[in-house]
């Protein structure tokens, strides 16, 4: 399905969502100073630049025991991972500097040190995820999923009875197949989600490859080389460490979008029925959003529905504009979803049990 045969509807959100949006973007320009990232996100960038080069630095060149080098490559991976989700994710939107150079550098140097194509990433994100969340075919991150369901409007296999049960041993491996299957696939297909175009969108095979580079020199390659270690306890270690940072990946994440209290909407002679600003606000489940701490550890995306309606703002100021959207929602009798993070992943398994069974 392409964008052109999705219409969303005028109602009294996206009526009121103008002056409710000028309002936002005066408040940040009059007393917040920027919509980009400010000195103190950009400290918390370098600082998690540094912890991730130095304990990878320190593993290669100390003389430590197995715990102590798989502590210290826990730290490097995670703070990486962290790096991605507070800066990188902002760059892709281009919320983390008014330069665009600076963007595509914070995006591609850690998309690449973890394996995934930033590009792909990128388009995917921007124009499939971004513009039809929770829509079949459209939404690229619950496409192309042969082994969860992930919508009530997808066809349900046998297999699928159990995906409440199996989903957290696919969750381990969610870096390595981001990595190494998803990119691979997507660079073989033609069309993706409404991306009817996405073959222009794919980098060319070479530069897909030299942008794996980084991963396999700095995972495998190095690691081989210096640990002293027998190599299939260095391939252990890397595998627990990938099945850590996709857990702290995958786990604050997983209950934003693919919950109970989200919807997914059935499309109908083209219509989502409802407006752009209602789907996003529908589609979102927030957990602690008016927290500033949880903003600034999980770059934001625990306030999803900010996010989705404010994407070019630096996630600094998601926890007040959390505020801001629960009364908007309060004024124009929308619901605001929000939850604890506890509350947002019991919610998603409870979805997954619901969808093996209905």
């Amino acid at each position: 399905m392409s964008d052109r045969k999705l219409v969303f509807q005028n109602d009294r959100a996206s009526a009121a969502f103008g002056k409710f949006r000028d309002r936002i973007y005066f408040e940040i320009s009059a007393q917040k100073g920027s919509r980009f990232a400010s000195h103190s996100t950009w400290l918390k960038a370098m600082v998690l630049i540094a912890a991730s080069v130095l304990s990878y630095s320190a593993l290669l060149v100390g003389t430590f025991n197995s715990k102590t080098s798989l502590f210290l490559g826990l730290i490097s991976g995670v703070s990486i991972l962290l790096f991605a989700l507070n800066a990188s994710h902002d760059a892709a939107h281009g919320a983390f500097s008014r330069h665009p150079w600076i963007n595509t550098i914070v995006l591609y140097i850690p998309f690449s040190i973890l394996g995934v194509d930033p590009e792909m990433w990128r388009t995917r994100h921007l124009k499939s995820h971004h513009k039809f969340p929770n829509i079949d075919h459209c939404d690229a991150d619950i496409d192309e999923n042969p082994f969860v369901r992930l919508s009530p409007n997808q066809p349900k296999k046998w297999w699928h009875r159990f995906q409440h049960w199996y989903a957290w041993l696919l969750y381990l491996v969610v870096a390595f197949h981001a990595a190494w299957i998803q990119d691979l696939n997507y660079m073989k297909r033609e069309s993706l989600a409404n991306m009817d175009d996405w073959r222009e969108q794919t980098p060319s095979w070479m530069q897909f490859l030299s942008l794996k580079f980084p991963h396999v020199f700095v995972f495998y390659v190095l690691p081989l080389l210096f640990l002293p270690f027998l190599w299939w306890k260095i391939l252990i270690g890397i595998a627990f460490i990938q099945g850590v940072v996709s857990l702290l990946f995958i786990l604050p994440l997983i209950g934003t979008h693919f919950s109970s209290e989200a919807v997914f909407p059935k499309i109908i002679n083209g219509s989502v029925g409802c407006s752009y600003v209602s789907h996003q606000l529908i589609t979102s489940v927030d957990w602690y959003p008016f927290s500033r701490f949880w903003c600034g550890i999980i770059g934001g995306l625990n306030a999803h529905a900010a996010h989705h309606l404010f994407p070019k703002v630096s996630h600094r100021h998601y926890f007040w504009i959390s505020g801001a959207i629960g009364e908007f929602c309060r004024e124009n009798d929308l619901a605001h979803n929000h939850v604890g993070l506890p509350k947002a992943i019991h919610s998603h398994f409870n979805f997954l049990k619901y969808l093996a069974r209905n």
